[in-house]
């Protein structure tokens, strides 16, 4: 592709050279620039890509494209240009790169703190038994159809993201659901993608290691349903977003846009709403009202979060005209790694393991506990190294004062001191001591958990649902609270 084709939309000015050349390649890491590439300079959270720049160009930069006008002007590259802003050059780089992919894909886009990796599968679950090409990405997997693909983060960055677009595009994906976080809105990730739909979850405390406050991690997931709405002014096709209407921060989106808006809820009164709600240890069955009539609603999946991402799953599969005895069968027979997971070896207790690693989702999971269990609820949790220490006092008070029994430990420790995240963690205990123990050892703990439960507990092990892994340093070691957990339960029955 010619460079100034490459250029459409992308805010620059010529520091040297010209924009004749065709491009071979992109690339904002020196070490995957290839001879013809563009580089794109890009001031990292660690790094700053402008201190490479020579580095690319040694490896076959044609041409380079970054904020610090200095270091461009003394740069070596045949054609050199500035931009104010390399995050999104780099996004409207890689889209104009891969052709654009997100414009056909029907893609929708789904943002909260909590509920977004149900929400996203449960949607493709309904795509895909409607009989349309799904792709998916999230974090537990990158998919298309079956075509499985680790992911590593939430969202890609945008240049891998364009690229998967891409290929999916390329295979035949009629849909793309995707789970957009925070850090992808603020970094720009997802900037030029084309959303068809907007899905906001909810909004509760997390990543303040990453967003100064609770106002600006609303205004980044805010940006995703502002470029919505200005790519529908731009160029209309329909495009809508749904809305948690019991969320408060719900109203505010909806204040900012003029696109189409769907709302659902269990509380307030929305185009979606679920009512008479049963919920099991195996299951939740409700009905649920929607703009045409009801439905009866029955899913693997259990509590009263796992009804608002329901809602929003099927408020955009009747949106899209797909039959409402396809979106039955296919929620009914969904269940999603790591959410509310029963691990069961044939004992007389309950044993669950959940991806709860905030304060409002351990909150809900040991509630959903209570709902289920038929005595005590056994809680074993912990909280994230160098991540927002502000919400590790708040979930100490939550899981020790919603529980019968805790136990706090350790998730994912990376470079912090284990037993100073568990301090933190004490610091909001205010229950009597002989409510709760703490155990650094995360396998341990699990072990104890187990030990100790009775005919009718349920042991919660929350934090980490499908991870296979614990991150101790900067390392990753094999850890799987389901495989322990199973182990445990064996090794007590001996």
């Amino acid at each position: 592709m010619q460079l100034d084709q490459l250029l459409i939309n992308v805010e620059h000015s010529i520091v040297h050279g010209n924009t004749e050349m065709e491009v071979e390649g992109i690339a904002y890491d020196s070490r995957n620039v290839r001879e013809g590439y563009l580089f794109i300079a890009i001031k990292g959270l660690v790094v700053d890509g402008h201190d490479f720049i020579e580095s690319a160009i040694q490896n076959g930069a044609s041409a380079v494209i970054g904020e610090d006008r200095a270091k461009l002007e003394s740069c070596s590259a045949k054609r050199c240009l500035h931009t104010k802003n390399s995050r999104r050059a780099l996004a409207i780089l890689s889209a104009n790169f891969f052709e654009n992919p997100s414009q056909s894909l029907g893609l929708i886009g789904v943002t909260g703190t909590n509920g977004k990796t149900s929400t996203t599968m449960l949607l493709k679950t309904i795509l895909r038994t409607a009989g349309h090409k799904t792709g998916l990405f999230g974090t537990i997997e990158n998919s298309l159809d079956d075509e499985i693909l680790p992911a590593h983060h939430t969202t890609p960055e945008s240049r891998e993201l364009q690229e998967m677009l891409g290929i999916l595009r390329n295979k035949g994906a009629e849909y793309t659901v995707m789970e957009v976080s925070s850090h992808a809105l603020a970094l720009e990730r997802v900037y030029g993608c084309d959303f068809q739909v907007g899905v906001y979850t909810n909004l509760t405390q997390d990543h303040l290691d990453f967003h100064p406050n609770m106002e600006e991690y609303f205004q980044a997931k805010l940006s995703l349903f502002k470029q919505i709405d200005e790519m529908e002014i731009k160029n209309p096709k329909g495009r809508y977003i749904v809305l948690n209407n019991d969320d408060s921060y719900s109203k505010r989106i909806a204040d900012t846009v003029s696109c189409k808006v769907l709302t659902y809820g269990i509380h307030a009164e929305s185009d979606y709403m679920a009512k008479n709600i049963h919920v099991g240890l195996n299951g939740i069955d409700f009905e649920l009202i929607h703009p045409l009539g009801s439905l009866q609603m029955h899913l693997r999946m259990t509590g009263e979060f796992t009804v608002y991402n329901c809602l929003a799953a099927v408020a955009i599969a009747l949106e899209e005209g797909i039959e409402t005895d396809i979106i039955k069968r296919s929620l009914a027979e969904t269940k999603v790694p790591g959410r509310f997971e029963p691990v069961q070896e044939g004992q007389d207790f309950a044993v669950v393991v959940d991806y709860a690693h905030t304060p409002d989702s351990l909150q809900n999971a040991i509630r959903t506990a209570k709902q289920v269990a038929e005595h005590r609820v056994i809680s074993i949790f912990g909280c994230g190294g160098d991540r927002d220490r502000s919400k590790r006092s708040i979930m100490g008070k939550i899981g020790t004062e919603e529980s019968d029994y805790a136990i706090i430990t350790s998730d994912n420790p990376r470079t912090e001191e284990p037993t100073e995240i568990i301090k933190d963690i004490l610091a909001g205990v205010t229950v009597p001591a002989r409510r709760y123990e703490t155990i650094t050892d995360r396998r341990k703990a699990i072990q104890k958990g187990i030990a100790m439960a009775k005919k009718g507990d349920l042991v919660l092990i929350a934090g980490k649902g499908h991870e296979d892994y614990q991150i101790i340093g900067t390392k990753k070691y094999p850890f799987s609270d389901l495989l322990i957990a199973r182990e445990a339960i064996k090794e007590r029955d001996e």
